[in-house]
């Protein structure tokens, strides 16, 4: 199963993580930010074909965040439910404690904390042997593999 991890942002370019059969096969950010970026994004998947996902996740966006970056997540979930309706992808949305705790179970770290911050940097370079991508980037990563493992 060919899966695109999407991390959404208002205000930074959008990161994105290809993961097929539990790999990562490619990653990245778009060029343009916030809803410019993720039309970039959904524009390129739509237009290749070997870019086509069988699905999409984000990250759920949550009451507790900002209310004006909480309606502009809202806003291109929106956006991402409707292409993924009008290409016949399916679309999975993870709370950012769920993946994140998978990953920390065990290691005493609170997910904000330095230390889980270095220790998941470290998690994705194992699976992508390089270690120079955004934080954006790597959350991509991780909660498109923490996605794959579980369909």
């Amino acid at each position: 199963m060919k899966i695109l991890s999407i991390d959404l942002a208002s205000s930074k370019k959008i990161a994105w993580a290809f993961i097929e059969h539990g790999r990562v096969t490619q990653f990245g950010s778009t060029h343009k930010k916030g809803t410019a970026g993720l039309r970039e994004l959904l524009d390129k998947i739509g237009n290749a074909e070997a870019f086509f996902p069988h699905m999409i996740v984000t990250e759920k966006p949550y009451m507790k965040m900002n209310p004006r970056v909480f309606g502009k997540f809202s806003e291109m979930v929106g956006h991402i439910r409707e292409f993924c309706y009008l290409n016949n992808i399916n679309f999975f949305e993870v709370m950012p404690a769920h993946w994140k705790k998978a990953y920390l179970k065990g290691t005493g770290f609170k997910a904000s904390s330095k230390e889980a911050n270095n220790f998941l940097n470290h998690i994705a370079f194992n699976y992508v042997k390089r270690n120079n991508f955004t934080p954006d980037e790597r959350d991509a990563i991780l909660f498109g593999l923490f996605v794959s493992r579980r369909q």
